[in-house]
């Protein structure tokens, strides 16, 4: 039953004078290539004919069925070529060759979709903040209308690499396009667009190292007890604002309402120079930036105050009696100044009969230039002395009373055992 009505079928395109290419014919279309772009309103139609010598007449369609025009051209060597005298303006068409054999029978090619867009597409480029990493590539350009562009991602600008991704979107009747991109980490990257195999040159770059940061304090790190300043850089990607409020905790928590101050941002960057000195202890500061209709941006550092001098090894009592401190001024500039004292633990009662208590060993008033390590001395003697050698290595508590503004503060720490040498 098929074999008959494939043989009706041929015996009706013979009555008619037409044979299609898809018979078994050789007539093709070959150029433009199907779902191609056509940058010219004057492309070359082109493929391969039946019969040297035959007219091939090519006949264009707005969409698929409205007339726009008709050429025509003779075929040799076994194949064909040709072009419209007049340009085709902007739009989608649809394309089919007919060749004209000698007996008067015409055979037809398969039909060819193609798009013409005589201005050259562009590829614009700009990021967009959609959440807290809102690592994300708006694209936008012009294209053929009504057809299909891909953007494909690729990580640094190695465009023969694997790249990140691809992302499409669909022109409008007047060939623009936008297309997000979507999961990309920080870094470089290279976007190409291409429309029906035809890629956009150049391609162009986008960079999503744009992100809140803070530089100082380094995390975990350690600050003298001098003025603190917080820094970073800022964010400034579209829909971030800019805006930076920095939130200071005791502790490694960001629990609590702590204590918050507004930034000063100047060229990228972002600084806070906090009002008051911080005690001695464990901080976590929080820079946050406020992101459009999203959550906002975050950073976290968690650092120690140390005291401005502070002590290096355990102290050291000779058989003489001198009593040796060093001190380090951790602060970046000026000096560390401030009282050292030395009393042993353990309660002693050198004279008998007199008080009993800790043994003064030293307090001396100390100035240490930034940067440098410094010396502390005193002297013991006497009974003191004496009890101390015959009582053996004893722990010492180090006391270091120093002003933080106007207010004095004291941070005491107790040594290993200190044994007299």
């Amino acid at each position: 039953m098929r074999r008959t009505l494939a043989f009706l079928a041929a015996v009706a395109l013979a009555v008619l004078g037409v044979t299609s290419a898809s018979a078994g014919t050789s007539l093709t279309l070959t150029a433009p290539a199907q779902n191609s772009y056509q940058p010219t309103g004057t492309p070359t139609f082109s493929g391969a004919d039946l019969q040297d010598g035959d007219t091939v007449t090519v006949n264009v369609y707005q969409g698929s069925n409205t007339p726009v025009t008709s050429f025509s051209t003779q075929g040799a060597n076994s194949k064909w070529s040709a072009a419209p005298q007049s340009p085709l303006p902007s739009g989608t068409y649809t394309a089919q060759a007919t060749e004209t054999q000698a007996n008067g029978q015409t055979v037809q090619s398969s039909p060819v979709s193609f798009s013409v867009a005589p201005a050259k597409p562009s590829l614009g480029l700009s990021l967009a903040a959609t959440d807290a990493v809102h690592h994300t590539a708006t694209f936008s350009g012009g294209a053929a209308p009504s057809q299909q562009v891909n953007v494909t991602v690729y990580g640094g600008s190695d465009t023969t690499a694997s790249p990140v991704g691809t992302f499409t979107a669909t022109t409008d009747g007047s060939g623009h396009f936008n297309v997000t991109a979507t999961g990309l980490s920080n870094g470089q990257y290279t976007a190409v667009a291409s429309q029906g195999g035809n890629a956009f040159s150049p391609t162009l770059s986008l960079n999503t190292t744009s992100v809140l940061t803070m530089a100082t304090p380094a995390a975990n790190g350690s600050l003298s007890q001098t003025a603190t300043t917080f820094s970073g850089g800022v964010d400034t990607n579209p829909g971030v604002q800019q805006h930076v409020l920095v939130k200071l905790s005791r502790g490694r928590t960001t629990a609590g309402a702590g204590t918050t101050h507004n930034a000063t941002i100047t060229n990228g960057n972002w600084q806070l120079n906090w009002p008051t000195r911080l005690p001695p202890g464990t901080y976590t500061a929080t820079a946050t930036q406020p992101v459009t209709n999203e959550a906002p941006l975050t950073v976290t550092h968690t650092f120690t105050v140390t005291p401005p001098g502070r002590l290096v090894g355990n102290p050291s009592i000779s058989r003489n009696g001198t009593v040796t401190a060093r001190l380090a001024c951790q602060t970046a500039t000026g000096k560390c100044s401030g009282n050292l004292l030395i009393l042993t633990k353990r309660a002693f009662q050198p004279v008998k009969g007199g008080p009993k208590g800790s043994v003064s060993l030293l307090f001396r008033r100390y100035s240490i230039s930034a940067g440098k390590t410094g010396t502390v001395t005193g002297h013991i003697g006497g009974a003191q002395l004496q009890t101390l050698k015959h009582a053996g290595a004893q722990r010492l508590s180090v006391t270091n009373v120093y002003a933080v503004g106007s207010k004095l503060t004291k941070q005491s720490v107790t040594t290993a055992p200190v044994r007299i040498k």
